[in-house]
């Protein structure tokens, strides 16, 4: 939880662009999963934080304009430096 909140907390420093910024909630909620994979007993909590930063994600239209989709690989550059997975907004 630490971890994730702490990226989230960096998005605004971590992007250059609105799709930069958003790729570092991605990270952010790689961690969240992880939490409730490791530990059930966290999973609502987990959810909840999940739900808050899917929010801020790119939309479909944002996310192909600067050449990805959906699924595509991306690594979190700054000071994150964390492979993830492109994610919209559903």
């Amino acid at each position: 939880f630490l971890i994730g909140n702490i990226y989230a907390s960096s998005a605004e420093k971590c992007g250059t662009n609105n799709f930069e910024i958003a790729a570092v909630y991605w990270v952010a909620v790689d961690k969240f999963i992880k939490a409730k994979s490791v530990d059930p007993e966290v999973a609502d909590n987990a959810n909840k934080l999940i739900n808050t930063y899917s929010r801020y994600f790119p939309g479909n239209e944002s996310t192909f304009m600067y050449g990805f989709t959906d699924g595509m690989d991306y690594t979190v550059e700054c000071w994150i430096n964390e492979k993830t997975k492109v994610r919209v907004k559903k």
